[in-house]
């Protein structure tokens, strides 16, 4: 058996938090809140028209050691173009 590294969570209890309705300036200060409140890991949905990727990337820019986790992620949002069809536009 091989030794595995060990993930250093901050602390064992997340939040699930939909920011949607909030600009993404403050909603990273709500993440930095969240941090500062000793929460480990913040879950966020992908709703509306904030994507769940973008949103992960400016929370853990944001923050120092926040876990970023999404709940829900819409493949069907992500799709690529055929090199053809990306070709003709």
């Amino acid at each position: 058996m091989t030794d595995r590294p060990t993930i250093d969570f901050p602390a064992r209890i997340g939040v699930w938090w939909a920011s949607e309705s909030w600009p993404m300036l403050a909603a990273v200060e709500v993440a930095q809140e969240i941090e500062a409140l000793g929460y480990g890991s913040l879950f966020i949905p992908e709703v509306g028209l904030k994507d769940a990727m973008v949103q992960s990337a400016v929370f853990l820019a944001g923050t120092q050691r926040l876990v970023l986790g999404t709940g829900i992620a819409n493949i069907h949002a992500r799709w690529l173009p055929s090199p053809k069809v990306a070709a003709a536009a």
